[in-house]
């Protein structure tokens, strides 16, 4: 016989990690532990029932538990866009099974509790295949998603043949708006053979008389026409940055 926590734990381990792939990457983690707890709580109330089921469910906690670290992997780009087609369909067999044993194991408390009258309008195993369709279109939703984001991501990488064509000693100058979460782009160059010795400057460029010019010059995109005239008068032209981590709006500046 099922409990009204048990129950409640089965549906949070069926759906809490849904909305996961919907979360930005800062609470993502939040997320995972918190239904890696739910789990554990629920193999403890299932196991302390002494239900000859002990086995399955376990299994299927097991599996469930992959699936968040499968959700997690692919968040975590440790997948590339085409790896997580794969994923995809894992993903979705998992969701139907983990619904499928909730259906199992929670269909007389639920009938008793929530559906005992709505199953006089529509059939109830009609109503528990609706909420499967449900669950597997939304995974499939967010998974679609974020494929699409690591494809877009994916065609920014930085251009291999554009740093060849950079010095060891490139200089490269940025303005003084520039943050934290932009040194993952300059990390990736200084990692680069063709980029060993990378200087990375906080001033703008203007006004500096007694520095060398820098070879690039990574600006934003809401430079004045006087300003794009001044920097071509330099020397510099503009690089297009077909393939580059940095936001679209960016301008990248060689000489």
């Amino acid at each position: 016989m099922f409990s009204f926590s048990e129950a409640i734990v089965n549906i949070l381990i069926g759906l809490g990690w849904f909305p996961i792939n919907l979360m930005s990457p800062q609470h993502i983690y939040v997320f995972h532990l918190l239904n890696i707890y739910f789990q554990v709580l629920g193999l403890w109330l299932y196991v302390k029932t002494n239900n000859k089921r002990t086995v399955s469910w376990v299994l299927s906690s097991l599996f469930q538990v992959l699936m968040i670290f499968l959700v997690n992997l692919s968040t975590g780009y440790a997948f590339r866009a085409r790896q997580l087609i794969f994923v995809l369909p894992v993903l979705c067999l998992l969701s139907a099974s983990g619904a499928i044993d909730i259906y199992q194991r929670g269909y007389h408390f639920i009938k008793r509790c929530f559906l005992i009258k709505v199953s006089r309008f529509f059939n109830i195993k009609h109503i528990y295949v609706f909420c499967v369709m449900i669950i597997v279109l939304g995974i499939s939703g967010s998974c679609l998603q974020e494929y699409y984001r690591l494809e877009k991501s994916s065609r920014r990488e930085i251009s291999i043949e554009l740093i060849q064509r950079w010095k060891p000693n490139t200089v490269i100058w940025t303005t003084p708006h520039w943050e934290d979460q932009y040194y993952s782009f300059y990390l990736t160059l200084l990692g680069h053979p063709e980029v060993k010795n990378a200087i990375f400057g906080k001033e703008n460029i203007q006004g500096s008389e007694d520095v060398t010019l820098p070879i690039c010059w990574i600006t934003d995109g809401n430079i004045l026409p006087e300003e794009e005239d001044i920097m071509k008068e330099m020397g510099f032209e503009i690089v297009p940055l077909r393939s580059s981590p940095i936001l679209d709006a960016q301008i990248l500046w060689c000489r």
